[in-house]
């Protein structure tokens, strides 16, 4: 978890590389029976038709190539289990009071019809260890842990002056056609600011409660310098041993999408009604707690 944009889809796509983790794919949280079996997955019409759509979609606008990784058997944000309990947080929707809405509900219901689903999905593709990405379980972190005792979380980190605007340049490129035309991107660009500043405060105050030793940081620089030597303070972390073959796995994987493999995510600030000197005061609580390294020329 962390802000988007930090690095939790590349964590999260390359540790769904190791066989010991179960991720959650978005192909079987689309449509959740039957359950998918191991040995037949690869076949699965599910899986199929959720590859063919990506393709089309990356057509129709190429960009995404540049602004997210679609890896068909990656763990994905649960928001499709979350909104069988009509508690997803949807972000390429501009609902506004859907958002503050949603930051006041009770998660728990959600998260427990969260682990029936999930335990449905494992009854015939094992593992049972479960890699989650979300940059959105910031929110909700005490209900999470009522659900799921055990859960340990990597948050990772990034300047948001160099974080916010290209999540808000993602999240509206993605918006379906038309649902931008009542409004201006100038101030929705603040709006998901504040909702993301929140969701930070939010974190902050449940790691206090729930205790330091539940969360390891990674910095967007350090997994940037060196990817594999931040993947083995993961799995210490967790407990988990590093193969030799997952590894391998995991350099082919970070040379296939080093930086700027896949084209180059360009947008203006501005043009989402964001300032730098302003994100900088607003997040200042954050890079101060987490001693972020600062970007840019507004520091």
């Amino acid at each position: 978890m962390g802000l988007p944009r930090t690095g939790t889809t590349a964590v999260g796509n390359v540790m769904s590389l190791d066989p010991q983790f179960r991720p959650l794919r978005v192909w079987e949280q689309l449509e959740l029976c039957p359950p998918p079996v191991l040995e037949h997955e690869h076949d699965d019409p599910r899986r199929i038709a959720y590859a063919e759509s990506t393709a089309a979609l990356h057509e129709q606008t190429p960009e995404l190539a540049a602004m997210h990784l679609y890896d068909t058997d990656a763990t994905a944000e649960d928001v499709h289990v979350l909104g069988l309990e009509f508690r997803s947080q949807e972000m390429t929707l501009p609902v506004l009071g859907y958002r503050g809405w949603w930051r006041e509900a009770d998660m728990s219901d959600a998260y427990r019809y969260h682990r029936r689903a999930i335990a449905l999905l494992q009854s015939h593709r094992p593992p049972n260890r479960w890699l989650l990405k979300s940059p959105y379980h910031c929110y909700h972190l005490d209900a999470i842990v009522e659900v799921y005792p055990d859960a340990r979380f990597v948050m990772t980190h990034r300047d948001p002056v160099e974080a916010i605007p290209s999540a808000v340049s993602f999240i509206t490129t993605l918006s379906p056609p038309g649902a931008l035309a009542r409004h201006d991107l100038r101030e929705l660009g603040p709006h998901y600011a504040e909702h993301l500043r929140i969701g930070l405060e939010r974190e902050i105050s449940a790691r206090r409660r729930l205790g330091a030793d539940r969360f390891l940081d990674v910095h967007h620089r350090d997994y940037v310098a060196d990817p594999m030597g931040e993947l083995e303070r993961i799995y210490e972390f967790a407990g988990r041993a590093l193969t030799p073959a997952t590894q391998t796995a995991m350099e082919r994987w970070h040379a296939a999408n080093r930086r700027g493999a896949h084209g180059v995510h360009r947008y203006v600030p501005e043009d989402f009604g964001l300032r730098d000197d302003r994100l900088r005061s607003d997040f200042r609580f954050y890079t101060d707690e987490y001693g972020i390294e600062l970007e840019g020329a507004t520091q």
